[in-house]
């Protein structure tokens, strides 16, 4: 007869319960992220030229400069004004000298003018006649030089004809005609002052 030998055995696939002091605290495993920051620099933005950065400032100094130039003109003209409104103290004082000889002081008829044709052009006499009797002259006799190659005009008088006449006449023609110097005529002329008419105008 044989006997088996029982042992107590456990069966493989039983675990044992694990004692008191092999035990270890378990810690629960969590998915954490971890959240990495990048630093990033900010952005530049790009600075565009703005046109009215210049052209704002431009009209300002230009409305300066205009308005400035305007003010000068305004006050020079106010000057002027003033200037020709406010009499000057120093004109005043100085004393009024009147004309030895004027114009109005001069009788244009005591001395009858007898005009000569010398410069060849038809009807010259007669527009100087027209010239000095709108004057004031008095104008006798009209007609034709004995030659018509005279250039400038001349006038002839007698000793006895004043120098203020003679100054006054001179001007007025001069004002239409070269003039010459002036010539003599002997005291037993029929005339006291003869013009003879030249081709030569006044420039």
């Amino acid at each position: 007869m044989v006997v088996e030998e029982v042992t107590d055995t456990e069966p493989e696939n039983k675990t044992t319960a694990p004692k008191a002091s092999d035990e270890k605290p378990v810690k629960a495993e969590t998915d954490t992220k971890v959240e990495i920051k990048t630093e990033t620099q900010p952005e530049k933005k790009e600075v565009k030229f703005n046109p009215l950065w210049i052209l704002i400032p431009g009209v300002i100094v230009l409305g300066l400069l205009v308005g400035g130039i305007f003010a000068y003109e305004k006050g020079l003209a106010n000057l002027r004004q003033q200037a020709a409104v406010t009499p000057s103290p120093l004109a005043s004082l100085s004393p009024t000298v009147s004309p030895s000889a004027s114009p109005a002081a001069i009788n244009l008829t005591q001395y009858t003018l007898s005009i000569l044709n010398g410069s060849g052009i038809a009807g010259e006499a007669g527009k100087a006649k027209t010239l000095l009797e709108k004057v004031g002259f008095k104008v006798g006799t009209v007609g034709n030089a004995s030659a018509y190659d005279y250039s400038k005009t001349i006038i002839q008088a007698k000793e006895t004809v004043t120098a203020g006449f003679l100054s006054q006449l001179k001007t007025t023609l001069a004002k239409t005609y070269q003039m010459a110097e002036n010539e003599t005529l002997k005291s037993t002329a029929s005339q006291n002052v003869v013009i003879i008419i030249g081709s030569t105008k006044a420039p």
